[in-house]
């Protein structure tokens, strides 16, 4: 069977996740912990050999992102490795964007008994929500932008 759209998780996937120093691994945790993306790319966030020609292979409107964390930053993560031209913006999901339109009411049921600490309350609602991979939300909601059965798609 010959597959219809890819679907890549980032982290790990992408890009490896052994920084090659604490000064590596201080800059990964300021971007996840503060959403933020740095104007340079770091050594760290270096695409693996191939991946990009890969990319280039397949349709960009058949490739989409499906991943745990802030969608502000994963794109941001996109850019800098220089692979976001192979990806279907519309096909990006990532489960803490869910989880900051709830953040956006203090006082959604959610939040009863939180810290004030953002990044805790981010986990914490989207795995509340549901939304976090490997649940169905984000998978099914690929397949219906791409307007396929999940037997023409493969994840990776």
């Amino acid at each position: 069977m010959k597959y219809r759209a890819v679907l890549w998780d980032i982290d790990g996937t992408l890009y490896g996740m052994n920084p090659g120093g604490m000064k590596e691994i201080r800059i990964q945790r300021r971007m996840e912990v503060a959403d933020w993306v740095p104007d340079e790319r770091p050594e760290f966030l270096t695409p693996y050999d191939g991946l990009a020609e890969l990319m280039a292979q397949i349709p960009s409107e058949r490739q989409g992102i499906i991943t745990n964390g802030s969608g502000k930053l994963q794109r941001g993560k996109l850019s800098l490795m220089g692979l976001d031209q192979y990806v279907n913006p519309e096909l990006i999901f990532a489960s803490y964007e869910q989880a900051e339109k709830v953040l956006e009411d203090p006082e959604h049921p959610l939040l009863k008994g939180f810290t004030n600490r953002e990044s805790h309350q981010k986990d914490v609602v989207a795995v509340g929500m549901k939304t976090q991979k490997p649940k169905r939300y984000m998978f099914e909601r690929a397949l219906e932008v791409l307007g396929l059965d999940a037997e023409d798609c493969v994840m990776v």
